[in-house]
């Protein structure tokens, strides 16, 4: 097989290892394997065996497929607790197809454009108002991403 084509298993590797926010090194730790390894393994720079790739998809917690699809994102779902009204621990990690993926990004872009859209037509005083709210909020989600993780 070529070379390049492989590179996206190296590559599903640093998108689940980054998604649960551990280094290399730690991988490298749980899978009891170098960190330089595992470094050439994500770059493509390495091959790899059945073994060591049985091995990181244990350390990760993952099932080996995930790591053998290609062109796919992954999203963290968590629990929520409604009578506490906060996210819990992340539960699982889903692969998102490319498609849905996709259309998601489209969404989010049509959203912008019907926003700026929105915006050409606000007074500055109304639009300067809404800003500071955006800015106030947007502030109050990173504390509670930060307190989260």
């Amino acid at each position: 097989m070529n070379e390049k084509k492989l590179n996206f298993i190296g590559q599903n590797i640093r998108k689940w290892r980054k998604t649960q926010k551990i280094t290399q090194e730690e991988l490298a730790q749980r899978s009891d394997m170098s960190q330089s390894y595992i470094n050439q393994l994500e770059s493509g720079k390495k091959g790899f065996s059945r073994d060591s790739l049985m091995r990181v998809a244990d350390a990760l917690g993952v099932p080996i497929n995930s790591i053998f699809k290609e062109g796919v994102s992954i999203k963290m779902a968590r629990s929520y607790d409604k009578k506490v009204g906060q996210k819990g621990p992340v539960t699982q990690y889903v692969l998102m197809k490319p498609e849905s993926y996709q259309r998601k990004l489209e969404k989010r872009k049509n959203l912008k454009k019907e926003l700026s859209e929105f915006v050409k037509e606000l007074p500055l005083d109304v639009l300067e108002h809404y800003v500071h709210l955006m800015k106030i909020e947007a502030s109050s989600i990173r504390k509670k991403k930060k307190k989260d993780t």
